[in-house]
């Protein structure tokens, strides 16, 4: 996604995955002209204390939340999906359980 960023961690062969904001603070633009996200990452560091120096905190909140309604949308449609088989299979069983007691009764 555009506001998750993974910056390599070469020390522990990882990477740590930060989510950022959508618009640069006055201190970003002026710092790190050319630089992309990633290298201002690289110099200031991935903690929330550095992130919020470097993008606006209106864009670091309207990011995260993005994040987040588009994680509870993802889980809320594989649920719905889930629970749409789980009914087709009851309604299933109880169609051939309710033919079997129709046969039995003739």
């Amino acid at each position: 996604m555009r506001f998750v960023r993974s910056i390599p961690v070469p020390s522990t062969h990882g990477e740590v995955n930060v989510s950022v904001g959508y618009t640069r603070t006055n201190f970003a633009n002026t710092t790190f002209k050319a630089d992309n996200d990633w290298d201002m990452l690289r110099y200031r560091g991935t903690d929330d204390e550095e992130i919020m120096r470097l993008w606006t905190t209106t864009s670091i909140y309207v990011a995260r939340s993005t994040l987040l309604f588009s994680y509870l949308g993802s889980m809320l449609a594989l649920i719905a999906l889930a629970s749409f088989g789980v009914l087709l299979h009851v309604r299933d069983r109880n169609s051939s359980a309710a033919g079997l007691i129709f046969q039995v009764r003739r």
